[in-house]
């Protein structure tokens, strides 16, 4: 336990703590505890006992009330951890009035201060919980310290449901000439979007261009903005619609599979070129994009990926790491979705499903699938399930979602928060090329 002034140091905004104490398993992973109160600031520090297993720290004892919606943050400054902000844990626990854990949520990083690290969490108080027991400390490194300071636990307001219809216009042109004509076609289906009170709705993949006869891409790649983008923009202004639709920009001498993101007001939010280029793709002289970024549409995170990409699974989670809560795809097809040996293409519709469930799922994301032909094209939630799909009659289709709607976990927390706590990335080096230059596929490990 700490002294009383220590107490009264650190409970300087918002709810009081009532209690501060040591927290530990056993005493052979135990880190080494300490307090400072030097300088005006209570500092609560923590430095491993040298083991790997190190494990332990402090944890704040509050009694909250009454209220349902709380914000729990506290800043920590660490050096020399093994494998740094993964061997920082903050997670909660509401108890009680036996002590009984009635639910945990772990308390994530969410942005620095000077040189420390800010971590938060907003918090729902279950019903009969009395006592919130936050514990702060050390995992799993041999090596290192931290120093935890300024925790506070303010009540909050109810949360705002953020509703959003998210759609689908996927029908396929019956004849399609010109790029004039596609663009005339799929204008006039955002015009249904917009009709049916879309929020935002995506297209397939180059649209403008995909049944057009080519040498190469350039010869169907447009400006971006530019006449053919145009006509969208307008159709987003007059419905308040997002839309979503990829075609072959021109850059410079370059062409990029683009897809763009129009916001409500009718102005280019955001554009992703398409990282993971499909193998016939760079033989027409496309040239893919490199990064990944996520925008905000009204308040929603939102990312985009094209085709290919989602063979890739890196290319949803590159997105959702950066918090996108929807992910656009316009997609011609999926080579995993099809038959697995030579012959002509057999689209299996079972397995498109499958795909596509599981990348929202893997993710925690709404995945909005636009398929150029239409079936398949639908609107899959973070919980795996198929909330609209178009099974060969439904050109346009959508779903009314909650964003915020995260489903509890058995155990606590939910499902979201759980999978991001769980994730390690200092120890994903091979994923991100941090190893000789092989892959499985060319190489076995020697006996």
């Amino acid at each position: 336990m700490v002294s009383d002034e220590v107490l009264r140091m650190l409970s300087t905004q918002g709810i009081p703590l009532k209690a501060i104490r040591q927290w530990k398993v056993r005493d052979a992973i135990t880190p080494k505890i300490s307090h400072d109160s030097t300088g005006g600031d209570a500092r609560l520090l923590v430095n491993s006992n040298g083991s790997a297993g190190c494990y332990g720290g402090w944890e704040l004892v509050y009694e909250p009330g009454e209220n349902t919606y709380f914000t729990f943050c506290i800043r920590v400054s660490f050096a020399d951890l093994k494998r740094n902000i993964d061997s920082v844990s903050a997670e909660a626990f509401w108890l009680d009035e036996t002590g009984q854990q009635l639910d945990w949520d772990p308390v994530f990083p969410a942005g620095k201060d000077g040189e420390a690290v800010v971590m938060e969490k907003a918090l729902v108080r279950p019903d009969g919980a009395k006592q919130l027991t936050v514990r702060i400390g050390i995992r799993w490194s041999e090596t290192g310290s931290m120093a935890w300071s300024s925790p506070e636990l303010l009540e909050a307001d109810p949360p705002v449901p953020r509703m959003i219809r998210l759609g689908v216009a996927s029908a396929r042109p019956a004849k399609g000439e010109s790029i004039e004509e596609n663009c005339q076609f799929f204008t006039n289906e955002c015009r249904k979007a917009g009709e049916a009170g879309i929020g935002l709705v995506c297209l397939p993949e180059v649209i403008l261009s995909a049944n057009l006869p080519r040498r190469n891409s350039y010869e169907v790649a447009v400006e971006v903005p530019g006449p053919y983008i145009e006509p969208f923009q307008e159709m987003a202004k007059k419905y308040g619609m997002g839309i979503c639709f990829s075609v072959h920009e021109k850059n410079n001498e370059l062409v990029h599979n683009t897809a763009l993101l129009i916001g409500r007001d009718g102005q280019l939010l955001g554009r992703y070129r398409k990282v993971h280029l499909a193998s016939s793709e760079p033989r027409g002289g496309t040239t893919p994009g490199h990064e990944f970024p996520v925008f905000n549409f009204r308040g929603i995170t939102v990312g985009m990926n094209i085709c290919m990409d989602s063979s890739a699974m890196e290319s949803a989670r590159m997105v959702a790491r950066q918090g996108a809560e929807v992910l656009l795809l316009p997609i011609m097809g999926d080579h995993r979705a099809d038959r697995w040996s030579k012959g002509r293409p057999q689209f299996d519709f079972e397995k498109w499903l499958m795909v596509q469930r599981m990348r929202a799922m893997d993710n925690h994301i709404y995945l909005v699938a636009a398929r150029n032909g239409g079936v398949g094209s639908g609107v899959f939630s973070p919980q795996g399930d198929v909330l609209v799909v178009n099974g060969g009659d439904r050109p346009i289709l959508w779903a009314d979602v909650n964003v915020d709607d995260l489903r509890q976990a058995w155990n606590g927390s939910t499902f979201k928060a759980v999978c991001w706590h769980e994730r390690r990335e200092p120890v994903y080096g091979p994923m991100a090329g941090e190893m000789p230059y092989f892959y499985p596929i060319t190489q076995r490990i020697k006996e």
